[in-house]
């Protein structure tokens, strides 16, 4: 759901949202050999079990999140983000985390003193600082099970020419 409304030179913005998730199968492969006649081609006319294997697999997410934007004058920018994301990839004790980000921004392009600089349109500053996790990657190998997380912080600056 989002809502959007412009008082004189302040334009302000927000966004609220929920997203839940579920993912389940079962995975089986086997192997036979032992074909008594390559005319037979029925799974069942192998005679010998060289392997068989499966496994299942079952995992949620859900997230709430927001965000609120604000900008005076279509020069200075502000907005914040919000997300409070939960995976049943995660332990028990942590299976919740908070994230949010921010920036601010200087549209340098509507100053006063930029407006008679015809070959450049749009010059904008922008400074932004945000925490994020990546959802944990099951990488299975023979029986063995690794599970990746990584929780990222990170600060960007970064010119819009």
């Amino acid at each position: 759901m989002s809502w959007a409304h412009t008082y004189g030179k302040h334009d302000v913005g927000a966004l609220i949202g929920y997203e839940e998730s579920r993912n389940w199968g079962d995975e089986v492969d086997i192997c036979k050999e032992g074909m008594s006649s390559v005319n037979l081609t029925d799974f069942d006319a192998m005679t010998d079990p060289y392997y068989i294997k499966g496994s299942s697999y079952e995992y949620s997410s859900r997230s709430w999140f927001g965000r609120i934007n604000y900008a005076f004058d279509n020069r200075y920018l502000f907005e914040m983000n919000m997300r409070y994301d939960g995976s049943s990839r995660f332990s028990p004790d942590s299976r919740w985390g908070l994230f949010p980000s921010f920036s601010a921004g200087w549209r340098i392009s509507e100053e006063e003193f930029m407006k008679d600089i015809d070959w450049l349109s749009n010059l904008k500053l922008r400074a932004s600082w945000g925490s994020w996790v990546i959802i944990p990657l099951v990488i299975t190998s023979g029986r063995h099970f690794t599970v990746q997380a990584t929780t990222m912080r990170s600060i960007a600056i970064n010119p819009m020419v």
